[in-house]
């Protein structure tokens, strides 16, 4: 619809759950980098393949190395989740791997996967966050791509799939009347 129309899908979500979350994510970050000893990460980067349909923009991106005889890094995915709900929060803390995200909160766990295979990324970072706890505040689960194969191979059918359809339905509303 947006391409057809070239106006935006919808307005911006606005509940206290969203503000909640976009309040807090800054603080997420920067306690996260403090933990592991990181001074600097690239935020509000919206990363795509040019010629793309699919882009991201990961909460932050954390460069491991770069190449100097082209643009190009290695770097790792950061998304950050702030629930808003206490019951929502203690269930993402419980998660311990990549799969226990998968059963809590699929879309959490998908877009870290989309995230890194978007960005080229080898390791995902999901930051569970809520300043209100004085213990437990922050909890750190780490994907690795190595360990994830099959998902990033289901994501790839996904892609395939949604574009598809994507160009079947263009197809038939450019050649309406």
């Amino acid at each position: 619809g947006e391409e057809v129309s070239g106006l935006p899908c919808k307005d911006e979500i606005d509940t206290a759950a969203t503000r909640h979350g976009l309040m807090n994510e800054n603080h997420a970050i920067r306690e996260y980098g403090r933990s592991v000893g990181i001074d600097f990460v690239i935020v509000q980067k919206l990363i795509f393949e040019p010629g793309s349909r699919f882009g991201c923009t990961p909460d932050f991106l954390i460069v491991n190395s770069e190449r100097s005889d082209e643009l190009a890094y290695e770097v790792t995915t950061g998304e950050v989740k702030c629930p808003y709900s206490f019951d929502a929060y203690i269930g993402l803390f419980m998660c311990d791997t990549p799969e226990d995200v998968l059963k809590f909160n699929k879309a959490y766990f998908w877009q870290v996967i989309s995230q890194m295979d978007i960005c080229g990324a080898l390791k995902g970072i999901l930051v569970a966050y809520n300043p209100d706890f004085k213990a437990g505040k922050m909890k750190v689960i780490e994907f690795r791509k190595i360990h994830l194969t099959k998902y990033f191979s289901l994501l790839q059918e996904r892609k395939y799939l949604a574009l598809q359809l994507f160009e079947s339905v263009r197809s038939k509303l450019m050649s309406s009347k």
